[in-house]
């Protein structure tokens, strides 16, 4: 059981890429393996967990740097 932050370069219109995160659940059902997106209550504090190091590393690999255009 856990949390998971998944990091997407986007490239927008203007050929600026714009990263995106996708957090999701990690869980099992009976022997099975799953993930969901769908994060309740008691996971948030998880969510946190993995939420400040994927900000960390898209503020450190990320072109964009926080804006469209590339300044802070």
């Amino acid at each position: 059981m856990g949390t998971k932050a998944a990091i997407r370069a986007n490239e927008t219109e203007a050929g600026a890429v714009r990263h995106n995160v996708t957090l999701s659940r990690i869980y099992k059902d009976g022997d099975e393996g799953k993930t969901s997106t769908s994060l309740g209550r008691e996971w948030l504090p998880l969510v946190v967990k993995v939420a400040g190091p994927a900000h960390d590393w898209i503020d450190q690999h990320g072109p964009e740097n926080g804006d469209s255009n590339g300044t802070r």
